[in-house]
């Protein structure tokens, strides 16, 4: 059986993800600028649900996916999915930058 080119890719490239609104994107990307921490909500892959408190350094993609880079409170970073974020608000007000 013949595929093309593009069939080809798009099936490496198939992913349960979900993009995320556009403006929900946007607060993150505040976050980060103001270095707000957020309270935030998410599961993993496996369905455990978690729930902290969490500085939001970087959002990168990766093999069509967005991804959160936060710091927790002991100072540990990780990734997590922007499409398994079920919620999160802001702790605090904005820091001013100079």
């Amino acid at each position: 059986m013949w595929r093309t080119f593009d069939r080809v890719s798009k099936l490496v490239n198939m992913t349960d993800y979900r993009p995320i609104p556009c403006e929900t994107y946007a607060e993150l990307e505040v976050a980060i600028l103001h270095q707000l921490k957020l309270r935030m909500a998410w599961r993993e892959p496996r369905g455990e649900r978690h729930l902290e408190t969490l500085t939001p350094r970087d959002l990168n993609t990766r093999n069509h996916e967005e991804y959160l880079l936060v710091e927790d409170g002991r100072g540990e970073a990780f990734e997590i999915r922007l499409d398994r974020i079920t919620r999160f608000e802001p702790m605090g007000t904005p820091r001013r930058t100079a």
